[in-house]
């Protein structure tokens, strides 16, 4: 997925670009760092030499993107389901059918809550943090 914005500061080998958010781009939410009303600011290594002014072109590989929502969402959201329908056929195989629902839906929750604190502690413990981040290929218009 392909972006385009503007550089808006640049300092050292770092520079925030400020890009208005497509559709499509609104509905991901991968890169919300730094969201506001004006549109969406996000720091990348410059890679392109990119100065303060400059329209660049911001990637991020649709298969890296793809891969971060499926440990962000459909991972948690599985372990609510095995935790939910799993305490559910245990109960029933034990035959305990008080409360078994409410219990239920209580263990589908701590089983993603241990989910996100795991992926979370995962990710911190590695060197992940640029893996995930747009990056910058181009610039599309120079300020001079």
């Amino acid at each position: 997925m392909k972006e385009t914005g503007k550089v808006i500061y640049k300092e050292n080998d770092k520079i925030k670009i400020r890009f208005e958010r497509s559709d499509a781009c609104e509905k991901c939410g991968a890169c919300k760092i730094g969201q506001n009303q004006e549109g969406m600011e996000i720091i990348v290594q410059n890679s392109v030499g990119a100065d303060i002014g400059d329209i660049v072109e911001v990637e991020i590989e649709d298969v890296k993107l793809l891969r971060a929502v499926l440990i962000m969402y459909a991972f948690p959201l599985l372990m609510f389901i095995i935790g939910l329908f799993g305490t559910v056929y245990l109960f029933d195989l034990l035959g305990i059918s008080n409360m078994k629902e409410i219990i239920s839906f209580l263990v589908g929750i701590a089983l993603m809550t241990i989910t996100y604190i795991t992926i979370k502690y995962v990710d911190s413990n590695r060197d992940t943090k640029d893996r995930y981040k747009p990056k910058l290929i181009s610039i599309k218009k120079s300020s001079e």
